[in-house]
């Protein structure tokens, strides 16, 4: 849900800075994003990513999203 939400964010140009960990943040860093979507078409874009919440600062909309496996 986060990486829908924050890369719909990020397409539209809105600053984003997602919060990962160990490999999803080295993909996300590397690689950007992707999103594979039926509703609004596959789409990429490159993102900012760190693993310190202190690096972001002030924000206007905090999206806290966590995968269940």
């Amino acid at each position: 849900m986060g990486g829908y939400f924050g890369g719909l964010l990020a397409r539209a140009g809105e600053q984003v800075i997602f919060l990962a960990r160990e490999t999803q943040l080295e993909a996300l860093r590397t690689h950007g994003l992707t999103v594979q979507s039926r509703l609004v078409g596959p789409f990429s874009v490159p993102v900012q990513a760190t693993n310190d919440p202190g690096e972001i600062g002030p924000a206007d909309l905090v999206l806290f999203c966590v995968g269940v496996c």
